[in-house]
C-alpha cells in the first residue's frame, strides 16, 4: 500500500456525531455526491444496526415516518436509487475471503493495515456494508423480513419515471464479477506449481482455462442463457473442482507449499463464489 493512501486514511479518521433514525431521513438528498450518500447510508444502517437485537422494531419505525411523510418518503427513495445506480457494485459480487491478485503474506500485511486504520470512504457497496458493520447475519435477516416489509422497502427501491432502474447497475457489478472471478480462476489455476502438480498434456485442456471461456460466451447477459449452457456450466464447475481434488491428493509425493494450499483455496472460493 503507499504511503499517500495512508496519509488519507488518517486523515479522514475523525469521530462522526451520533444522529437518531428520524434526523438521518433529514438529511437524505439524492443530488449529494456520491460519497456524502454512501457516508448517509453508513450510518443510517449503523443506526438500524445499533438498536434492539431485532432490526426489525427501528425499521418499522423508519417505514412509518416514511408512509406518513411522502416528500421524505420520495427523497430517501431516490437517494438510495441514486446509489445503488452511482456506486460501484463489483467489489461486492467478487468477494471471496482473499484477495484476487496477492499472494498470501500480501493479503495478512493488506489485512492489518486495514484493521489498524479506518477505511476511506469510497463509493463501492462492499465498503459501505463494511463501514456500516453490517456481515452475513444481517443479510440472513434481510432476507427473511415479512412480505409486508418487504413491499414496504420495495417501494423505496422503485424507478420513478425518466429513472434508470437501479437494478442494472446492479446486474453489471455481476456480470464484470464472474469475468474477473474467471481470470482469476485461469491465472492461478494454469499457474505452474499447479500444473507441475496436475497431470495435464496440454493448457488448451485446462478446465480452468474452459471456464474462463464459458465465462466469456456469454455476453452482454452475464449467465448461461439456455439449459444447455447451463448444464455445460455445472460441468464445467466440477472439472475444475476435480482438478483440485488430484492436486491436493498429489501433494504427499509431489511436496506442499503455503503458495500452493493458498491459490487452491483461492481457486475454490473463487467457484463457489461463481
Amino acid at each position: 500500500m503507499k504511503f499517500i493512501d495512508l496519509y488519507r486514511k488518517l486523515k479522514y479518521f475523525r469521530a462522526q456525531p451520533e444522529s437518531t433514525g428520524a434526523e438521518l431521513l433529514l438529511h437524505a438528498n439524492p443530488t449529494a455526491p456520491i460519497a456524502e450518500r454512501a457516508e448517509w447510508l453508513v450510518r443510517m444502517m449503523r443506526w438500524l444496526k445499533d438498536g434492539e437485537a431485532d432490526h426489525s422494531v427501528r425499521l418499522k419505525f423508519l417505514l412509518h415516518c416514511l408512509d406518513s411523510n411522502p416528500e421524505w418518503h420520495a427523497s430517501v427513495g431516490a437517494t438510495l436509487r441514486s446509489i445503488l445506480s452511482d456506486a460501484d457494485s463489483l467489489s461486492l459480487f467478487v468477494q471471496t475471503g482473499f484477495t484476487l491478485e496477492n499472494s498470501l503474506l500480501s493479503e495478512l500485511q493488506g489485512r492489518v493495515i486495514n484493521r489498524l486504520l479506518p477505511t476511506l470512504p469510497r463509493n463501492d457497496l462492499a465498503e459501505i456494508l463494511s463501514r456500516a458493520g453490517w456481515d452475513e447475519h444481517d443479510a440472513a435477516w434481510l432476507i427473511n423480513l415479512d412480505e409486508d416489509l418487504w413491499r414496504r422497502l420495495g417501494t423505496l427501491f422503485r424507478a420513478k419515471d425518466g429513472e434508470t432502474n437501479p437494478t442494472l447497475a446492479l446486474a453489471r457489478g455481476a456480470k464484470e464479477a464472474q469475468l474477473l472471478l474467471g481470470a482469476a480462476v485461469a491465472h492461478h489455476g494454469l499457474a505452474k506449481v499447479v500444473r507441475d502438480r496436475h497431470a495435464l498434456s496440454h493448457v488448451e485442456g485446462s478446465p480452468f482455462l474452459n471456464l474462463q471461456g464459458l465465462v466469456l460466451s456469454w455476453g452482454a447477459l452475464g449467465r448461461p442463457g439456455s439449459p444447455e449452457a447451463a448444464r455445460a456450466w455445472e460441468e464445467a464447475l466440477g472439472l475444475c473442482r476435480q482438478s483440485i481434488k488430484a492436486v491436493k491428493d498429489r501433494m504427499d509425493s509431489t511436496g506442499v507449499s503455503v503458495g500452493l494450499v493458498y491459490r487452491l483455496e483461492l481457486i475454490l472460493a473463487s467457484l463457489q463464489r461463481m
